[in-house]
């Protein structure tokens, strides 16, 4: 029997024993949990190494990537850089302590590496220069706010106007422990919603797993009449705290989607569990790109970004060779990193001229998230003086304005995180709050 079907089998034991049985396995319970990390940490004492190569999907360039990682990274890697499938080499396998050898042995023949691992290791991975790239980022969004607060129309104007369409449907919602109706939401809503939208590196489609959060969770389901358009799996993590775990549109409808029916989940499910005395509901995770989709449509409704304690994966970041198709994915994917405990974000423009005060506040108010401790803005061609005032004048949040080359800016990123600023020839930083 496989470790999985093991995994299974007692958590379907679990799930049918007394209330008072429960309690007195708990402790058995969490040395398992505690037992599976670390047989998982084990497992990635040794990483697979893939060379892929390919033209990039900005420019066409090409780009060679050195990988260390599971397929799963591989695949989603594939996907972010590159134009068309690329060629995938694998290399073998490698001991985790050995990585910094086979990372220095590929510097010249690798314009970007990339090392996928469990946060336990991002301290070592920082250490050796590189740059540290959550997979995932937890959004929450905080209910403590009154009710007519959390019914106001959000400032963002799509999502305004997905409110509006949502509204002229007159949708309706159910509450529903039917394990029929959970049976149709999984084949006829998430099922083809994820799989129609992310693909073959879609996660977390396993069946039985989902079976089991209903089992002590429960479903929401969007009707129009006696149609239903969409759902949420919805599952309490605490008695503050009611996790949306998973959603789907019947068929994964492009029209629905288009009628609010999206909307119309998250509309619901905040006053659902507003009403109900929740005081935080708790999103999920997205990827960590400033312009990825899910995130800026979750950051619309004024969702908090948090480091994820339940997806501790990171990828580690070099920059080998900056040439334009390495240039091109930087200037198109500005990213969110870790600074130990701190979630940061690092925008390169392009532009060939000084960055002015209408583009750094357009980037401000494009990219700054609740929860983002500072946003970086990388120009090669330095700032104009109202753009470096504007930054004096900002109050909330860091803003930091760096004039610097990007390849000696990546060459010098373990410095300039523990230094909180660069002093080294061609940089200069402006630093103050947003």
């Amino acid at each position: 029997m496989s470790s999985k079907k093991i995994e299974e089998f007692l958590y379907r034991v679990y799930d049918r024993l007394p209330r008072e049985l429960k309690a007195l396995t708990r402790p058995a319970v969490w040395l398992f949990f505690s037992l599976r990390k670390i047989f998982f940490l084990a497992s990635q004492l040794r990483l697979p190494v893939y060379l892929i190569q390919g033209k990039e999907k900005w420019g066409g360039e090409s780009l060679t990537t050195l990988y260390l990682g599971d397929e799963r990274g591989l695949l989603f890697l594939s996907d972010l850089l590159y134009l068309a499938d690329p060629r995938k080499v694998n290399l073998g396998k490698i001991f985790i302590w050995k990585i910094e050898s086979r990372t220095n042995s590929h510097l010249h023949s690798s314009d970007i590496i990339f090392i996928k691992i469990d946060g336990f290791f991002s301290r070592s991975l920082s250490r050796g220069g590189l740059v540290i790239i959550p997979e995932w980022i937890l959004f929450m969004l905080d209910l403590s706010r009154p009710l007519p607060e959390l019914k106001k129309l959000p400032p963002n104007k799509s999502l305004r106007e997905n409110l509006r369409i949502f509204r002229r449907h007159n949708y309706s919602y159910e509450i529903t422990h039917d394990p029929v109706k959970f049976r149709y939401f999984y084949d006829h809503m998430y099922y083809p919603y994820v799989m129609g939208r992310y693909g073959k590196i879609t996660s977390g489609t396993d069946f039985k797993k989902m079976e089991r959060i209903f089992r002590n969770g429960q479903l929401l389901l969007v009707k129009k009449g006696g149609d239903y358009i969409s759902g949420l799996l919805i599952v309490r993590i605490s008695r503050e705290i009611m996790f949306a775990y998973s959603l789907g549109i019947t068929e994964g409808s492009i029209e629905y989607l288009r009628a609010g029916a999206l909307t119309a989940l998250y509309y619901f499910v905040i006053l659902w569990a507003k009403e109900r005395g929740y005081k935080w509901l708790d999103f999920g995770e997205c990827r960590s790109f400033l312009n990825d989709g899910v995130l800026n449509y979750k950051k619309s409704w004024g969702m908090e970004m948090k480091i994820s304690r339940r997806l501790m994966n990171i990828f580690g970041m070099k920059i080998c060779n900056f040439h334009s198709g390495v240039r091109n994915f930087l200037e198109n994917k500005p990213f969110i990193f870790m600074d130990q405990e701190k979630l940061k974000g690092l925008i390169l423009v392009g532009q060939n001229h000084p960055p002015t005060v209408e583009e750094v506040q357009s980037l401000v108010k494009t990219y700054s998230i609740s929860g983002l401790d500072s946003l970086a803005i990388l120009s090669d061609q330095g700032f104009t003086q109202q753009a470096e005032e504007f930054a004096n004048s900002c109050s909330t949040q860091r803003l930091q304005l760096i004039s610097k080359k990007p390849d000696t800016f990546f060459e010098a990123f373990p410095y300039f995180l523990h230094r909180g600023k660069l002093t080294v020839d061609e940089t200069s930083v402006i630093e103050r709050d947003i």
